[in-house]
């Protein structure tokens, strides 16, 4: 069966980004350009006139997707479909063979400038499959250097197994931001008051250290595994700080394009997409990808 990368059309200028990255991107998958006719509202029974509108504005969409897809020769389509747009690009996700969503954003201000706006962010929280927000002109080259955040976990070695696989000819760089793990729910940080003594606090942060830390080394041993087992290769990189911070200066200056793991659609997603993965998906300069 063919699989499909979906990209979300709207006509405007980041849509086309999104349609000629998934052109570079697309290797024997089929490239749909979907447009969502938001639902019409407090139209009296029997008013066709805002559907007639709405539907030759969808026929118009498809007509300029067509022709932004014309370097794909037969393996593109464009459709539309009238809901609630995040409801139905995840209903299409779901029903159809979809390998991977691909969107264009707009500024790096927020998720509201993200193509569909609130929809986007819920999107890339919520989508199964790798999905893309395209940066810039997007471009049908791929990448030449591609940033993997790294911690060792399950979905960060999703993540770079997607990179190594997806960018077989790019530097694949996986960084690991060292910095103490957090989420420990049996211990409350080390505190004190007006009476503390510094040794007595600086022991109690020690201990704190002792059960946070992470050894980097055997953790970028793993990405080192991930990539021999995918018989490509992987730069190792190790970075003190913030990993919000570490991850977006190291892309600013090394990476065109980010590859970051997320979990599955649950509060953990949400909690992960809240620090490293969102700040990314909203501040990264160069194109990003999500992976589950």
């Amino acid at each position: 069966m063919t699989r499909t990368i979906l990209v979300p059309f709207d006509g405007s200028v980041p849509s086309r980004s999104a349609l000629e990255y998934a052109r570079g991107l697309a290797g024997e998958e089929r490239v749909v350009a979907l447009n969502v006719v938001e639902p019409i509202t407090g139209v009296p029974e029997g008013e066709r006139g805002p559907y007639e509108r709405a539907f030759e504005r969808a026929q118009e969409r498809l007509s300029e997707a067509e022709v932004a897809g014309t370097a794909f020769g037969d393996g593109f389509d464009a459709e539309f479909r009238y809901g609630h747009p995040l409801h139905e690009l995840l209903r299409y996700v779901d029903r159809y063979v979809v390998e991977e969503v691909v969107m264009g954003a707009h500024g790096r201000d927020g998720a509201e400038d993200l193509l569909l706006g609130s929809v986007a962010e819920s999107l890339v929280r919520r989508s199964p499959v790798p999905t893309t927000v395209v940066r810039g002109s997007g471009g049908g080259d791929p990448p030449g250097s591609v940033l993997v955040p790294f911690d060792g976990s399950a979905p960060s070695r999703e993540a770079l197994s997607y990179a190594l696989e997806r960018f077989p000819d790019a530097t694949v760089t996986a960084l690991f931001a060292d910095y103490p793990a957090t989420g420990d729910g049996e211990h409350l940080g080390p505190g004190g008051d007006r009476s503390t003594a510094f040794e007595d606090w600086y022991g109690a942060v020690r201990e704190w250290h002792a059960r946070a830390d992470r050894n980097a080394e055997s953790v970028l041993r793993l990405a080192t595994r991930v990539a021999e087992d995918r018989e490509g290769e992987v730069e190792t990189v190790t970075e003190p700080g913030d990993p919000t911070h570490v991850v977006l200066d190291h892309v600013e200056r090394h990476a065109d394009h980010v590859v970051v793991g997320s979990h599955s659609r649950d509060a953990v997603t949400r909690q992960l997409l809240g620090s490293v993965a969102a700040f990314v998906v909203r501040r990264s300069p160069t194109s990003v990808t999500v992976v589950r």
